[in-house]
């Protein structure tokens, strides 16, 4: 098996896109940007995306790669005449009177799907297959506009992701306008068009994204041994679970997404402008990839179960079973000696982890399963009862349109459209009208009742998250330090080789 034969450590450690470890790139070496996202379709197509992208512009010109070479592949592409980004709009400004919707019409009632155009800037192509295997044609080996081995390209994918085929669930894919997909195995063989000394650095947020840390094996198969290839990546979630982050909401300040963490770390601001603290978990004066990662993992509190390529490299090569009274770690082996195994990143992660979890002492993996399943259960609980209380609206909210409905005949059928403008219009009086009504009081109980059942059940999915994320990050460091004491020799190399490329840093411009 051929294991990074073109690399050498220092090479790895200080070309993998940028700055690492003290070494620096050549003065002629470019930086190329690629950035890929969008929906399938309209309807896929939340503005969510599109604001994902715009917040990347932010960040590359703060990290200096404000003049880096720059392809977007968004959606429909550069067409001003397409709607084709999805965002809610709402049907009143005023806070007061959407409560009265909420009350008289229904929770979720004064939102509607609208479509516009979307605003990246312009100059951008459409995120087709086509696009796709065209770029990587441009930029292969061999022609003009290749990619040389001093050159870095960073991938950014911000868009939807499909599972993988039952026989081969690692093959998850990348969803594509329009309506087409390409799998990570395919996905593979356009990267393998490149120049292989040339670092590739991977941030790729789709649901079902972790397939595509399988881009370090030939043709994207474990079986088939590592590639040659300098790559490496970060991704939002394991192979098998969804992600988060596609939303139609245009709140910036409720996105939790792996890359809002991601790039907030590595820029030193959120999306929201304010000024973040770049993480250095391992004090060389700047912010890795892997500390980006970390960052992440640590401070997210959406549900998604991240990972990276080393992660998954850990545990797609295959170690021979242990001998009769050989030791070696597992996932709930005592805290300090998984501890022992760590990098810095990944000591990070247990350390805040720990500290978000209240988790203390050698057992801290069972502490986490134990948190992890009380906070399942504690959800499935707080589910019933918004149930129960959803139910028990109906009753007023019949009573108060009756009281209504005289004088507002719009109001009889709370399904027309006519019921919401009815509302929206004449707020004022109607909320006078209903004021001093039992059933008015009762509603707005229940209703604030199950604002703080859902701000309870965002508390505890975090929990679920950092206990998951803990459980992994362990996992982790037992297949690792399994794979370091046990398998082959060759495979330390490519562990190190591997870590020192997830610890690179952009290079600035």
């Amino acid at each position: 098996m051929t294991i990074f034969p073109r690399l050498s450590a220092a090479r790895a450690a200080g070309a993998a896109l940028g700055l690492a470890l003290g070494v620096t790139a050549p003065a002629t070496a470019e930086t190329h940007l690629l950035v890929m996202g969008g929906g399938s379709k309209p309807s896929s197509n939340q503005v969510s995306l599109e604001k994902n992208v715009n917040y990347f512009y932010r960040v590359i010109e703060r990290i200096g790669l404000g003049n880096a070479q720059r392809d977007i592949l968004f959606a429909c592409g550069d067409d001003p005449t397409k709607d084709d980004v999805q965002y809610i709009a709402t049907a009143s400004d005023d806070p007061d009177t959407m409560r009265l919707i909420e009350v008289l019409i229904g929770p979720g009632k004064g939102q509607s799907m609208q479509y516009r155009p979307h605003d990246i800037g312009g100059g951008e192509a459409m995120s087709s297959r086509d696009n796709i295997v065209a770029w990587f044609d441009r930029h292969r080996e061999g022609e003009l506009d290749q990619l040389n081995q001093d050159d870095q390209l960073l991938v950014y994918f911000t868009g939807h992701g499909g599972r993988g085929p039952k026989d081969d669930k690692q093959n998850t894919s990348l969803y594509l306008w329009p309506n087409h997909n390409i799998r990570m195995n395919a996905f593979t063989q356009e990267l393998d068009k490149l120049d292989p000394d040339t670092p590739v650095v991977m941030v790729m947020v789709q649901c079902f994204s972790g397939g595509f840390a399988n881009v370090i094996f030939n043709e994207g198969d474990p079986a088939r041994g590592l590639s040659e290839h300098n790559r490496c990546g970060f991704f939002a979630a394991v192979h098998s679970r969804t992600a988060a982050g596609c939303t139609p909401n245009v709140n910036e300040a409720d996105y939790k997404e792996y890359s809002s963490y991601f790039w907030a770390a590595l820029c030193g601001e959120d999306r929201l402008g304010v000024g973040v603290d770049r993480p250095d978990y391992n004090s060389d004066g700047q912010t890795d990839y892997l500390e980006a990662h970390a960052y992440a993992m640590i401070h997210s509190d959406s549900t998604d179960l991240s990972m990276t390529t080393s992660d998954r490299l850990v545990r797609a090569i295959e170690v021979p079973d242990a001998k009769p009274g050989e030791s070696r770690l597992s996932q709930d082996s005592a805290y300090p000696d998984l501890y022992d195994v760590a990098d810095p990143a990944r000591r990070a992660i247990l350390d805040g982890l720990s500290e978000r979890l209240g988790l203390t002492g050698d057992n801290r993996s069972r502490q986490a399963r134990e948190a992890l399943n009380n906070a399942r259960r504690q959800r499935i609980a707080l589910s019933r009862k918004q149930r129960t209380i959803a139910k028990e609206l109906a009753a007023p909210r019949t009573e108060l349109t009756e009281k209504l409905t005289e004088r507002w005949p719009e109001l009889s059928d709370r399904k027309d459209p006519a019921a919401l403008a009815c509302v929206v219009e004449h707020a004022g009086p109607i909320r006078q009208a209903i004021a001093g009504e039992d059933a008015f009081a009762t509603m707005i109980q229940q209703l604030d009742e199950l604002a703080s059942i859902r701000v309870e059940r965002e508390a505890l999915t975090a929990t679920i998250a950092h206990a998951e994320r803990f459980l992994y990050t362990c996992e982790t460091l037992a297949k690792t330090d399994t794979l370091l004491r046990f398998g082959k020799p060759e495979y330390y190399k490519a562990y190190y080789d591997l870590l020192a490329r997830e610890m690179a840093t952009p290079m600035e411009e």
